[in-house]
């Protein structure tokens, strides 16, 4: 149920205030997805590892107007899932990583920035790297180490900051199996099977700071096979990055939305400009409902490209992952109570 004569908007689910989640990206879009990676090759000298990947998306991955067909593009989302694999990988390559030592591998932190522009062509082959940096963080772990990956992702950068065992020592041989089936990994197709359920939602998109609260839990759908093998593996079940993030953006488009009033199906297409993803820690157990509250940050409409832009920073924390995500999205040009705009010069950066 939703109050609309209130500043305070209650609301019983997510699902009230956006939408069904079957007709959204980020509500169960993503896991409809196709992920591929394929040609893994190890530069001993560079410190580098070489692939080529690809996505597929469904003609349906985000319903808005019937008469409109959203033309797809690599998601922030394809790029983490390319990321942690790709990190995996070189890791296993340079420190010889043993299966068990890779489940127990985790990401501490993921810093995901756009393009100049969205990735909308040759979306199902495209070139990806993931080069090995020292990193300056101490582990947790005394016995373990810090690595930082540097991944490109098409025309997105991604830096993982992730924490291992120092393996074998001995380098592992690289080919496209090294990893092991994508179904058995939580960040190859694994994370597909859980669901997030956001409820008992508190939204005041008005205030000082718009703010969003509720409950959130997340859990495996019934039947579904849960990946334990692979980074982060031997934690599950339990919240993934691509779980925290999801969550949070819907938590942010409620605020969007609300801030401009925007109905969602009148709405553009939300861009990334960059995201960040920390975890405190690698075990995140999440099936009981906790309290989640999301604001926004640094939100102003600027002009450009000859329209009104609405940017914004999301900032959340769930399960011990701490989100902020700086968002970009284009305005209708009627709409109620349009806010004063600032003129931007500068390109937009997109990459979603």
């Amino acid at each position: 149920m939703t109050d609309l004569m209130s500043p305070l908007q209650l609301s019983s689910s997510i699902d009230d205030l956006l939408g069904p989640s079957e007709s959204r990206f980020f509500g169960s879009g993503y896991r409809r997805v196709g992920q591929r990676i394929s040609r893994l090759s190890w530069d001993e000298e560079h410190q580098m590892l070489n692939a080529v990947a690809g996505v597929l998306y469904p003609v349906d991955w985000s319903v808005k107007q019937q008469a409109a067909k959203l033309a797809p593009h690599l998601s922030t989302i394809d790029a983490l899932l390319f990321a942690a694999q790709l990190a995996e990988a070189a890791l296993t390559a340079r420190h010889g990583l043993t299966a068990g030592q890779r489940r127990a591998a985790w990401l501490r932190k993921v810093e995901i920035r756009a393009g100049a522009a969205p990735q909308e062509q040759g979306l199902t082959s495209f070139p990806v790297s993931a080069e090995l940096k020292e990193s300056p963080v101490a582990p947790q772990d005394a016995a373990a180490l810090v690595s930082l990956v540097i991944c490109r992702i098409g025309q997105m950068t991604v830096r993982c900051t992730v924490e291992h065992a120092a393996g074998t020592g001995a380098g592992a041989a690289v080919d496209d199996d090294m990893l092991g089936p994508v179904g058995q990994r939580p960040y190859g197709t694994g994370y597909r099977a859980y669901r997030q359920s956001m409820t008992d939602l508190r939204v005041d998109a008005h205030g000082l700071v718009p703010t969003v609260a509720g409950q959130v839990a997340v859990r495996p759908a019934l039947g579904e096979a849960i990946g334990s093998d692979g980074l982060e593996g031997a934690y599950q079940p339990g919240m993934t990055l691509v779980d925290a993030f999801v969550i949070a953006l819907q938590f942010g488009q409620v605020l969007l939305y609300e801030l401009d009033s925007v109905a969602r199906a009148d709405s553009n297409t939300l861009w990334m400009r960059r995201t960040v993803l920390e975890s405190s820690r690698p075990d995140r157990p999440a099936a009981v409902a906790a309290p989640v509250t999301a604001i926004l940050d640094n939100a102003k409409i600027v002009q450009a490209q000859g329209a009104d832009w609405r940017n914004a920073d999301i900032v959340a924390e769930t399960g011990g992952v701490r989100v902020l995500c700086s968002v970009t999205h284009k305005l209708p040009e009627h709409r109620t109570n349009p806010a004063a705009a600032t003129q931007d010069p500068a390109l937009l950066r997109a990459a979603a």
